[in-house]
Order: C-alpha cells, then sequence, then structure tokens
C-alpha cells in the first residue's frame, strides 16, 4: 500500500536523532501493511469520529495518520510531553 507522508511530518523526521528517524520509518513500513496486519490495526486508535487515527510509536512518540482506500496519510508526530501540555488547550477552547 501507499504510503505518504505530510510536510510537517518531514519537518519533524528532520528533528530527531538517526535512531529515532529510523525506528520512526519502521513503523510506518508497518502502517503500510494496515488492512492486512490486524495487530497494527489493535495497536491503533481511531480518534473521535474523524477517520485520523493514532498510534503509540514506542514510549514517547505518537504517530497520528489516516488510512484510506490505496494509501495510508502519516498526518503527524507528536511526543507524548507535546500532547499532554497542549492538550488542555483544545479542550479549553471548546
Amino acid at each position: 500500500m501507499n504510503l505518504t507522508v505530510t510536510p510537517p511530518v518531514e519537518m519533524a523526521l528532520r528533528t530527531l536523532g538517526d535512531e529515532d528517524r529510523q525506528r520512526m520509518r519502521a513503523w510506518f513500513d508497518k502502517l503500510r501493511n494496515w488492512w492486512h496486519d490486524s495487530g497494527i490495526r489493535e495497536k491503533s486508535q481511531k480518534l473521535g469520529s474523524d477517520s485520523v487515527h493514532v498510534l503509540r510509536a514506542g514510549n514517547d512518540i505518537r504517530i497520528f495518520f489516516r488510512p484510506e482506500q490505496t494509501q495510508i496519510v502519516i498526518l503527524d508526530l507528536a511526543t507524548k510531553s507535546t500532547i499532554l501540555s497542549f492538550g488542555h488547550t483544545a479542550v479549553a477552547g471548546q
């Protein structure tokens, strides 16, 4: 399956060290098998009613993605600490 990496993800990958970047590429390869790998689907969590999912990639990094019929679109990467730091802002703005 095709995999599309958005510009925010490309920027985030550039900020990672070589080891973390290789680890993310390995997770991306696993996501290519989204439709055929029940294990990777079970590790992912759907967010709300959108078709956006999040995958915990190790202890710290989360991968936000959207599975489509012909491709997986990697939307963003975030660390757990970033999500926890800014999560209250999204809720307060509602």
